[in-house]
């Protein structure tokens, strides 16, 4: 589902460490957040946060989508891409893209 731009003046106004932490995920920058603050950012700027990542990084999500959005955590030995399809919550570029990019057997790393 594609979220309308808003015009530059009419959108949120995010401090450097409100940018960091959606686009990173890294919890160092969470320690300056107020938990409703995190979850209310997430909430507004999430779905443009993972179109982003999965534009340049297809079949997997970014760190603070497996935070927040995903439905369940993943089995044990179960890549980004298997967990996607499992739950039908492929995006509409990846799901063009098909099979044939991913077909080397290769796994991602297990901390991804």
């Amino acid at each position: 589902m594609t979220t309308p731009v808003l015009p530059r003046r009419q959108r949120a106004s995010l401090s450097f460490r409100e940018k960091r932490w959606l686009l990173s995920g890294r919890p160092g920058a969470l320690l300056f957040l107020a938990p409703a603050r995190v979850q209310a950012l997430w909430a507004e700027f999430g779905d443009q946060i993972t179109a982003r990542h999965a534009a340049s990084h297809s079949f997997t999500r970014p760190p603070n989508w497996w935070r927040f959005s995903a439905p369940e955590p993943r089995r044990e030995g179960e890549t980004q891409r298997e967990y996607l399809e499992r739950h039908r919550l492929l995006l509409p570029s990846e799901k063009r893209r098909g099979r044939a990019r991913h077909r080397g057997g290769k796994k991602e790393p297990a901390w991804l």
